[in-house]
């Protein structure tokens, strides 16, 4: 610039305005002193940045692997002792019997499924979501055609339904919602925003047999939830709607829903009463993304929405509702804190309006942010559930085993203000299998409870003794397809 002094030593900055003095061996602009020190300021932060984002990393990924030992309250109590204790104290009624339950009685089947052998047509079919049905020695499997197989593990298979209108469809997901002994299976056509609801009936001595479908068409939202109950009449949760129709025995043209109740927020999931305790409590729950839980009075119809709320989990999203025994309910959900498990009262009657309507907290480390990767079971007299997540790679999150009694629980934490308990996990994946058993595991397709009596057909075998069983369908490396293990567990 033609006003600027040449000062010798210095340096005249044109976008600062000022002149900055040149140290005695500078050889360019870059080795001035005011500009090295600029840029050792700029390396000195970019390499904070990257150091503080592995370390978050790493936190992150060491806090996902302990933090089951970190709220285990064993690990707190007993320190250095704490698998010793675990063995003794943490088995299901060992005060009582002094036993532990190392008698898994393992029963193993391996490749029950695969999606590249075809066991009808030409055509192979891909397993979307599979039901056990032990006593049958058998499977339904929903398959990516939208077809319902019975699949008996002595090698026979038969359809139970083949879809007819949207039979050209391929399955986008499929859903399993088993009220009683009436099983709804929620198929998604892609692309044609189309759901098939098909309606099984589980006999406990016969085959299944399938009841009736029906047909919902939306191409802007899906069906999220569906039950049926034992008056012919189905419900399903779509958008921020509960909807209901009669479907017929067989299908020639989408049904006629009509909606009974519409909510401000999405409605995430349903359950219906059982038939033994229906009398005692409302007819049904749904739960919304915003975490509001209603209680269905008596049968909803167009005219006359009946449903009350029940209670709020504010700043939650309830992702399932399960009936857990006569009395309560379990309600999972997801918030900014990490996973809930609640147990509340099915009636608005048992709840107190200056306390807090949990009953009962169940302390998971396992975190499922949608419903599709979630594993939620309940034995049937609510004394045991199973919580997972489904398509992991790891077994130490895969699932957890609570129970919701008292003398199971020889630790728990108790907030006195809130009037709740926090019961933590009696089992975990790891406990429910001889170790070599699991050494091939690569990913969680489904698990179940089944509750069993001395005598009872378990999978072709005879039960040993009354108890607690739970089934797993994985995928593992050494072996091609889906695998089957069932393990006395209690």
């Amino acid at each position: 610039m033609a006003n600027v002094l040449n000062i010798p030593g210095f340096y005249y900055d044109t976008e600062r305005k000022r002149y900055f003095k040149i140290t005695q061996h500078a050889s360019s602009k870059s080795d001035q002193k005011y500009e090295r020190e600029s840029i050792k300021k700029q390396d000195d932060h970019t390499a904070y940045k990257d150091s503080k984002n592995v370390l978050d990393r790493l936190k992150e990924k060491a806090l996902h692997e302990t933090e089951f030992d970190i709220i285990n309250p064993f690990s707190r109590e007993f320190g250095p002792d704490v698998n010793y204790f675990k063995k003794l104290t943490t088995r299901y009624n060992i005060a009582k019997s002094g036993e532990q339950t190392d008698d898994f009685d393992l029963i193993q089947k391996s490749g029950v499924w695969s999606d590249l052998t075809p066991l009808l047509g030409s055509v192979a079919q891909k397993a979307k979501a599979l039901v056990c049905l032990p006593k049958q020695n058998s499977l339904l499997v929903i398959t990516d055609r939208m077809n319902i197989i019975l699949l008996n593990l002595a090698g026979s298979a038969n359809y139970i339904y083949q879809e007819q209108i949207l039979a050209k469809s391929e399955c986008e997901f499929a859903k399993t919602h088993l009220n009683d002994d009436h099983l709804c299976v929620i198929m998604s056509a892609k692309g044609l925003g189309a759901t098939s609801i098909a309606i099984i009936k589980l006999n406990a001595s016969d085959l299944p047999e399938h009841i009736s479908t029906a047909i919902y068409s939306s191409k802007k939202h899906e069906v999220s939830d569906a039950a049926f109950n034992n008056i012919q009449h189905l419900l399903a949760a779509q958008s921020n709607k509960l909807m209901t129709c009669k479907p017929a025995k067989k299908q020639s043209r989408p049904d006629t829903w009509r909606t009974v109740h519409k909510d401000k927020s999405d409605v995430m999931c349903m359950e219906l009463g059982s038939q033994k305790a229906v009398h005692k409590s409302p007819w049904g729950w749904f739960g919304t993304r915003s975490g509001a839980l209603y209680q269905m009075q008596s049968h909803l119809t167009p005219s006359n929405d009946l449903s009350e709320l029940l209670c709020r989990f504010p700043g939650s999203s309830i992702l399932n509702i399960r009936e857990l025994g006569e009395e309560h309910l379990l309600v999972s959900g997801i918030n900014a804190k990490g996973q809930i498990l609640a147990v509340v009262p099915k009636s608005s009657q048992a709840i107190v309006k200056t306390c807090s309507p949990i009953l009962l907290l169940l302390k998971t480390s396992v975190r499922n942010l949608v419903q599709e990767t979630e594993v939620i079971k309940t034995s049937a007299d609510g004394r045991f559930v199973l919580y997972g997540r489904k398509n992991t790679g790891s077994s130490d999150d895969t699932f957890e085993l609570f129970s919701t009694w008292a003398a199971d629980n020889l630790i728990r934490d108790i907030d006195a203000q809130a009037g709740v308990t926090t019961y933590y996990p009696i089992k975990v994946f790891s406990d429910c299998f001889p170790p070599d058993s699991l050494k091939h595991f690569e990913t969680l397709v489904e698990a179940e409870l089944h509750v069993v009596k001395k005598g009872d057909h378990h999978f072709g075998t005879t039960c040993k003794k009354d108890g607690l069983r739970l089934l797993i369908l994985t995928k593992d490396t050494d072996a091609a397809g889906i695998n089957l293990r069932s393990s006395h567990v209690i």
